[in-house]
């Protein structure tokens, strides 16, 4: 893309080196994956995520509290009433 199309954004990264950006598209797309496969009561949960990391271990930490899975179990329930 010419410079002048160009985004001051898309000009750092196309400083960026080759394999940074490789690990960021294939970590957007794990995140893509985990992301369509949770519930709507989970999303609440993983909206600040920047990366697969983050949401996995956000994840973990949610669903490892027995008060938190109560919750959310809960409000499947609720939803599933309407």
């Amino acid at each position: 893309m010419p410079p002048v199309y160009m985004s001051s954004n898309d000009m750092a990264l196309s400083s960026l080196s080759p394999s940074y950006l490789s690990w960021k598209q294939q970590d957007q797309l794990i995140m893509s994956v985990i992301i369509s496969s949770l519930s709507t009561e989970m999303l609440h949960f993983v909206v600040d995520c920047q990366t697969s990391h983050v949401l996995w271990t956000t994840l973990e930490t949610a669903l490892a509290s027995p008060f938190n899975s109560l919750i959310i179990q809960l409000h499947g329930s609720f939803q599933d009433l309407r």
